[in-house]
């Protein structure tokens, strides 16, 4: 799942980390895992929902490169079902929160 992930967003020509970010640049995005969601029936798993959140860092407009996230994991297949805006003041950073979710049959 994480190379799927990767390969979406890395178009989008920012800097994308799995769980923590160490590098320095003003915008980047970072994503975790929340917990899964298994389906099961007559005690086989039928499919997976795998929920994903991606956290953008910007010192910038963020309007833009949000739709791109957006458009970028629809066309990997995510669905968006979360969403949310803050700003960090300790840091000054725009954090915008997308979280997605990908159902994924076994």
């Amino acid at each position: 799942m994480n190379k799927k992930i990767f390969d979406a967003l890395n178009p989008l020509g920012k800097e994308v980390a799995f769980e923590d970010y160490t590098g320095s640049d003003d915008t980047y995005i970072r994503f975790f895992f929340l917990p899964q969601v298994q389906f099961d029936s007559d005690d086989e798993e039928q499919y997976i929902t795998h929920y994903v959140q991606l956290d953008l860092f910007t010192k910038w407009d963020y309007i833009q490169l949000t739709k791109d996230i957006k458009d970028a994991m629809k066309q990997a297949g995510f669905k968006k079902n979360f969403e949310d805006q803050r700003y960090e003041t300790d840091t000054k950073f725009y954090h915008k929160i997308l979280r997605f979710y990908f159902i994924e049959e076994e």
